[in-house]
């Protein structure tokens, strides 16, 4: 598993031609490209085209799909590199727009915004066959009109957390943006921007900030950087093995499972339930909800991290045991988890053709995991064996 955190930042880079925003030159692109150092992974088509664009232009449509076309054409020439699809703001557009950019795109494009509700809200609008408006899910149909089953990027999403807009607390704030995090994580969304590093100050997004105007961090920052940093495992990517347990608990209880390279789990459960009300801008009570694990196998390891209203973590270190039972609330909890290594096991020794049983010894016997078992426990001298001539684990 890899997390990478991505920041989409605005640099002063003199472009070389003098271009419009109905043209994409390859010498703009070759120094917007230097001047990032070519660190930029990938490059968006229009924002929001739909309602930014000047009156003079009749044909918007046509405006983004050409655009499109040459952003895709000029960034390919350069480096084999993401081309994001545009944005758009209502299901309306993305239809007028329709499929004509998903051969200029490599990944589709939505903004999401839950008005100050919590990240998994079903909605609070009209509902058609995309689903409920201002539900992930329905923000994601609506922008698949345009790219298909293509993957799929939210440029933007985020929560502003002063009381001249629609707002939420910034402890609220913390919680709702690791969840939204979280929830796009599980509906398979490739990427997620949040909107944004710094306050703007006034105006409807002034205070949608991870940090205030002056760099100070607020609880969210904290957080992202806190979740980010407990989930990050960078390296190539790895084939995945499996964790057996069963969960037991409320429907509002969800869970994401994440591998490590070295075996370990991360298993992350946050209660999804809305804590601030935003027509009467007051807070919900919300009550911590039982989640009971129950283990295939005892695990080796357990260790629970939670999150306070500052962003911060603590954590805690469990005894062993089959059954688990966590007090889950609007926070993730994050429980780090190994698979115990079998002591005792059987397997098929095919250089003697016979049954071996590996004994008692910390040492020799965790050679399983690389495809050894010891043939003497007194001698500690081991025989290679393949991996499928296990015949039988406990």
């Amino acid at each position: 598993m890899s997390v990478t955190a991505s920041l989409r930042v605005g640099r002063t880079c003199a472009p070389s031609s003098a271009s419009s925003p109905r043209t994409v030159y390859a010498t703009d692109v070759t120094t917007w490209d230097s001047c990032t150092g070519r660190t930029a992974d990938a490059y968006e088509g229009l924002n929001e085209w739909d309602i930014s664009h000047p009156a003079s232009d009749t044909n918007w449509t046509q405006t983004d799909a050409s655009v499109q076309q040459s952003l895709y054409s000029t960034v390919k020439a350069i480096r084999p590199v993401t081309v994001v699809a545009p944005s758009l703001t209502s299901e309306a557009a993305y239809a007028a727009l329709g499929s004509v950019v998903a051969a200029t795109s490599t990944v589709g494009n939505t903004h999401v915004y839950f008005a100050a509700r919590n990240p998994g809200t079903p909605g609070w609008g009209g509902s058609d066959a995309f689903g409920v408006y201002g539900s992930l899910g329905y923000d994601l149909a609506i922008a698949r009109q345009t790219t298909g089953s293509k993957p799929m990027y939210v440029t933007e999403t985020g929560y502003g957390d002063t009381a001249n807009a629609v707002y939420v607390p910034p402890a609220t704030k913390a919680r709702y943006t690791m969840r939204t995090l979280l929830e796009a994580w599980n509906t398979r969304v490739a990427r997620t921007y949040m909107y944004e590093l710094v306050d703007e100050g006034g105006g409807y997004f002034g205070s949608y900030g991870l940090t205030d105007g002056s760099g100070n961090i607020k609880p969210a920052y904290a957080a992202v950087k806190n979740l980010l940093a407990h989930l990050s495992d960078p390296g190539k990517p790895i084939v995945l093995g499996s964790l057996a347990y069963t969960l037991a608990a409320p429907a509002q209880v969800h869970h994401s499972l994440f591998q490590k390279r070295d075996g370990s789990f991360v298993l992350a459960l946050w209660l999804e339930a809305s804590e601030w009300d935003p027509i009467g801008n007051v807070p919900i009570a919300v009550l911590p909800q039982a989640a009971r694990l129950t283990f295939g196998r005892v695990p080796s390891t357990l260790r629970t991290t939670s999150f306070d209203d500052a962003g911060n973590v603590t954590t805690q270190t469990l005894a062993p045991a089959a059954v688990l039972t966590l007090d889950v609330g609007g926070s993730p909890t994050l429980l780090d988890t190994r698979r115990k290594i079998l002591e005792g096991f059987v397997v098929r020794d095919f250089f003697r053709g016979s049954l071996v049983t590996a004994g008692y010894n910390r040492g020799s016997c965790a050679y399983w995991l690389s495809g050894y078992v010891p043939v003497s426990q007194s001698s500690m001298r081991s025989r290679r064996l393949r991996a499928s001539s296990m015949s039988s684990l406990p």
